[in-house]
């Protein structure tokens, strides 16, 4: 199936999701390098209302809606001009969540090997992974508390 007939099939939100992804990307990027992380969360908050109920207090029907936004916006950041890493894709996700009144958490954490060591985000919302897999904590180390904006 060509892009343009996945772009058609998407749901009129995700696919106002996915064309804010694509903007929102380059433009998270370049707040992370010009700010910080703190800062450019601090300023995602103050650009959108405080979410709603957390995510699992919602239907089920709102969980998929949360995936599937989370999915366009990995579809933007692997399809789009700007290929964005894990961290940008977390927080435009999460910001895009926290428009919809949906309660998440930017989560990061880290992985050490002999060889090297890496660092990961993603986005939870009721305590569960949402733009990865249900193991990402056994794999990346968590921060003892979720991201927030101070």
């Amino acid at each position: 199936m060509g892009k343009g007939r996945k772009f058609l099939g998407l749901s009129l939100p995700e696919q106002g999701a996915f064309v804010l992804a694509l903007l929102l990307l380059p433009m998270t990027a370049l707040a992370l390098h010009l700010l910080g992380l703190r800062r450019t969360q601090v300023l995602l908050t103050r650009l959108s209302p405080a979410p709603g109920l957390p995510e699992d207090d919602h239907k089920n029907t709102q969980r998929q809606q949360t995936l599937g936004i989370a999915r366009v916006v990995r579809a933007a950041a692997n399809h789009g001009p700007y290929h964005a890493d894990c961290l940008k894709q977390s927080l435009v996700l999460w910001w895009l969540l926290r428009l919809r009144g949906v309660d998440s958490s930017l989560r990061i954490g880290v992985s050490k090997t002999a060889a090297a060591m890496e660092a990961h985000a993603w986005v939870e919302c009721g305590g569960r992974p949402v733009n990865d897999r249900e193991d990402v904590g056994l794999r990346f180390r968590p921060f003892h508390g979720a991201i927030v904006p101070g």
